[in-house]
């Protein structure tokens, strides 16, 4: 009988690798529903997230005798987008009551840091009550915090008027920025010397490169890669011509 417990472990530590990767443009991040609540926290003391409790509409936020209830996902690995698309059903079942004041249950959906300090946030205030609605929002990543996790909060809210969460669709947004291309970095390795040189040199002499290099290769811009380009990339080594 063979046994395979090396590959299996290879599978293993491949898989989980793979499930923590970084999201990509229009995927999914993460998900809050009274089925998928896994890593998420409400910081109500004493309450532990269920099924019940969420279809109950039970996760409200508010502040509470000094103490805000707020709803908190998993880290987030933003590494790959500059923005994450937000989506929340927030129900606010208690709008026909008397006691009611609608503009205290704005709901604030941010990302933060490690240090609970908010990277960007949008308020989100329906025009009208009403007893369950969808709210969405765009919020952008800050590059000093790559890693954010989400939070919901309503900090006007009080225990007569306020709102629960009732589903929560996160999505990475737009793709990061790419790095701005040198002038003269010909062969893209982030600096501008004699490979540069050699690069063109390549071009002109026929050798075959990609059409992004042939690209990079017309230092000068006019549409044509001779040894007016060398001279440029030669001028950018020697600071006649700067690469900014």
């Amino acid at each position: 009988m063979r046994h395979f417990y090396p590959l299996l472990a290879l599978v293993v530590m491949l898989g989980s690798h793979l499930s923590g990767r970084a999201a990509v443009p229009g995927e999914s991040m993460t998900v809050f529903n009274q089925n998928t609540y896994d890593g998420w926290t409400y910081t109500r003391p004493g309450v532990e997230l269920n099924t019940s409790y969420i279809s109950h509409n039970s996760v409200r936020l508010y502040r509470n005798k000094g103490a805000d209830y707020t709803l908190v996902s998993p880290t987030l690995d933003c590494t790959e987008v500059d923005t994450v698309l937000v989506k929340v059903t927030w129900v606010t079942d208690k709008c026909y009551d008397e006691t009611y004041v609608h503009k205290k249950t704005a709901l604030t959906i941010a990302l933060i840091d490690d240090n609970d300090a908010s990277t960007d946030s949008v308020t989100l205030l329906p025009a009208v009550p009403d007893i369950q609605q969808v709210l969405e929002c765009k919020l952008v990543v800050s590059p000093d915090c790559s890693r954010p996790k989400l939070r919901l909060a309503s900090w006007g809210a009080d225990v007569n008027s306020n709102g629960a969460v009732r589903v929560v669709q996160v999505t990475a947004g737009e793709r990061a920025s790419a790095t701005a291309p040198v002038p003269g970095d010909v062969n893209a390795d982030g600096v501008v010397n004699a490979n540069d040189i050699a690069a063109v040199v390549n071009i002109i002499a026929g050798i075959e490169a990609d059409a992004a290099e042939v690209d990079r290769a017309d230092v000068n811009c006019d549409g044509v890669v001779n040894a007016n380009d060398i001279a440029a990339v030669v001028n950018i080594i020697a600071g006649v011509q700067t690469a900014d």
